[in-house]
C-alpha cells in the first residue's frame, strides 16, 4: 500500500479532497481501477452505475488499520518510521477534508457514502465508516507523538512533505471529538446509518 500512495493521492485530488484515498479496487499504481458501469442484471442493452470506486471511502481508514495492528503485532519500528506514519498521516489528511460540519447538530458528518453493507448506496453517517474515521484520526495523533519520540528528524521529514503543522493536529482532534456516532445513549443500539430504522 505505500507503494500506491501517489495513486491514492491523485485519486483525492481528483476528487477535490486533500492526502491519501485509496482505491475500491487498486491498479499497481495505486490508481482506482473500479469500473464505473457494468451491464444491467435485469437488460443487457443497459448500463448500471457502480458506486464503490466513488464512495465505499472506508478502504482508506481500512488501510490505516491494517498498517497499525502489523506495526503492533510485530513490533516492527522501522516499518511504522519508514512508511506506516506516513500512511496513518496522509489517511487522516484526507479525513480532514472529507468530513463536514453539519451546523444545525453542531457535530461533523460523513455523507454520500457506502458502507460496508453495499446494498445501502448513498447514506449519511455510516456508523462503521464514521467509527473507523475517528479511530483513523487518534491513530495519526499517537503517531505522530511516537515518531517525535522514536526519531524527531522522521517526524519533522513528514510534517514538511505532508504539509502539517499544530492546527491541523488541534482539527483532527476537534473531528474526534465531535464527529457524528449513531449510538442511542440509554440502550447502546448503534443505528447502520442515518434513517436506517
Amino acid at each position: 500500500r505505500y507503494k500506491t500512495l501517489d495513486g491514492a493521492r491523485k485519486k483525492a485530488n481528483e476528487n477535490g479532497y486533500k492526502g491519501s484515498m485509496f482505491a475500491w479496487e487498486s491498479a499497481l499504481t495505486g490508481e482506482e481501477n473500479t469500473p464505473r458501469w457494468m451491464p444491467s442484471s435485469k437488460n443487457s442493452l443497459e448500463l448500471d452505475r457502480i458506486w464503490c470506486g466513488d464512495i465505499q471511502q472506508h478502504i482508506s481508514a481500512n488501510i490505516a488499520y491494517a498498517v497499525f495492528f502489523y506495526w503492533k503485532w510485530t513490533q516492527d519500528h522501522e516499518f511504522l518510521k519508514t512508511y506506516g506514519a506516513e500512511i496513518l498521516l496522509d489517511t487522516a489528511r484526507f479525513w480532514d477534508s472529507r468530513v463536514e460540519w453539519n451546523e444545525t447538530n453542531g457535530q461533523f458528518e460523513i455523507t454520500n457514502v457506502v458502507g460496508p453493507d453495499e446494498y445501502h448506496l448513498h447514506v449519511n453517517n455510516n456508523a462503521y465508516t464514521n467509527w473507523l474515521v475517528k479511530w483513523n484520526l487518534e491513530k495519526a495523533l499517537w503517531v505522530m507523538k511516537w515518531l517525535e519520540d522514536f526519531d524527531r528528524d522522521q517526524a519533522e521529514r513528514l510534517k514538511t512533505n505532508l504539509h502539517l503543522n499544530q492546527t491541523d493536529f488541534s482539527h483532527w482532534q476537534t473531528i474526534t471529538q465531535n464527529l457524528t456516532i449513531l449510538q442511542d445513549p440509554s440502550s447502546k443500539l448503534i443505528e447502520q446509518f442515518n434513517g436506517f430504522f
